[in-house]
C-alpha cells in the first residue's frame, strides 16, 4: 500500500454550512433527502464526479428527485437498504471540496457525510498538503471543527462489500462499459 512508505495524516472535520459564501444548490439536496453519505468515488475530474452515495430519502422522494439539486446531472438507484438507498450520482465538482483536492493536494477518506447543517469529511494528505488545506479553510472563513487527527492507516472498509453479488456485478459491468467515464461512453 502506497501510504505505508511515507507519513500521511488524516484530519476529520465538520464544516458548518452556515459559513459558506456560495452553496452551489447544496441545500436543495435536502428537499429530497434528510442526509447523504458519499461511500465511494467512482470517477473524479476537475469538471465532475461520479460517486456511490447512501441516501436517506424523505417520504415519497426517490433518486429522481436529486436531479438538479447541487448540480446533480443524474442519480441512478443501485440498491435499497432498509431506510437508505444506494445511488450512483453524477454532478459537477465545485466548491471548497474541489479546491482542497485539486488546489491543495488532499484526498478524502469515505464516507463524506452531508446534512443541512454540516459536511463531515476526513482529509488525507502529507503534512505540507494538510497545512495548506487547513490554512485555505481558515482564509476562506469557513467555520469548521476538528473532530480527530492522526496518522492515516489506510481505508477502513470496502463500501462495495455492502452490495449483493448481483449488485456488484451490475456496477462493475457499468464501469467496464464506460458509464462512469467523463464524458460517459454509454
Amino acid at each position: 500500500m502506497p501510504w505505508q512508505w511515507f507519513f500521511v495524516r488524516r484530519v476529520e472535520l465538520r464544516v458548518l454550512t452556515s459559513s459558506w459564501k456560495r452553496n452551489y444548490g447544496y441545500f436543495d439536496l435536502f428537499k429530497a433527502a434528510s442526509s447523504a453519505r458519499v461511500l465511494q468515488n467512482l470517477t473524479l475530474t476537475q469538471r465532475e464526479f461520479v460517486d456511490l452515495w447512501e441516501v436517506r430519502f424523505r417520504p415519497g422522494r426517490s433518486a429522481r428527485d436529486l436531479k438538479g439539486a447541487f448540480g446533480i446531472v443524474s442519480a441512478s438507484p443501485v440498491a435499497s437498504r432498509g431506510a437508505s438507498d444506494l445511488v450512483v450520482v453524477r454532478a459537477p465538482f465545485h466548491g471548497f471540496l474541489k479546491r482542497l483536492y485539486f488546489g491543495y493536494g488532499v484526498s478524502f477518506e469515505p464516507p463524506l457525510e452531508f446534512t443541512p447543517e454540516t459536511v463531515r469529511a476526513t482529509l488525507v494528505g502529507s503534512d505540507a498538503a494538510m497545512s495548506r488545506a487547513l490554512r485555505y479553510l481558515r482564509r476562506s472563513h469557513l467555520r469548521f471543527e476538528t473532530l480527530s487527527t492522526g496518522a492515516f492507516a489506510g481505508p477502513r472498509e470496502d463500501p462495495l462489500s455492502r452490495l449483493t453479488e448481483r449488485q456488484r456485478e451490475v456496477l462493475e459491468a457499468a464501469f467496464r462499459r464506460g458509464y462512469f467515464d467523463v464524458p460517459s461512453s454509454v
